[in-house]
């Protein structure tokens, strides 16, 4: 099975916020950056953005934490999959997320 990962450069990222949108549209088929996969932290102190993203765990903490089992992994891909319809944005699988 092919594995594939997203990795993003923070000294490389601007803070546009562009990839946040693009996620969402790809992910979800909706321009909704509460829905991507990447969420860009801005750091206005130091004038930097770090731009992080679902390392697809393998034990996977967010999974195992939501209380409407909204998010799984997919089965041929092997990718976290959340499902929004039961999804009550509990936040809790950001609480568990190690990254």
């Amino acid at each position: 099975m092919d594995i594939r990962s997203l990795t993003a450069d923070p000294k490389k990222c601007t803070g546009c916020m562009m990839c946040e949108t693009v996620c969402s549209m790809v992910q979800s088929g909706v321009s909704n950056p509460s829905k991507s996969r990447i969420r860009i932290i801005p750091r206005h102190l130091h004038g930097i953005y770090i731009p992080i993203n679902c390392r697809q765990c393998e034990d996977a903490p967010c999974m195992t934490v939501c209380p409407r089992e909204a998010i799984s992994r997919d089965l041929n891909l092997g990718r976290i999959i959340i499902d929004y319809h039961r999804c009550i944005s509990c936040r809790m699988c950001v609480s568990a997320c190690p990254f």
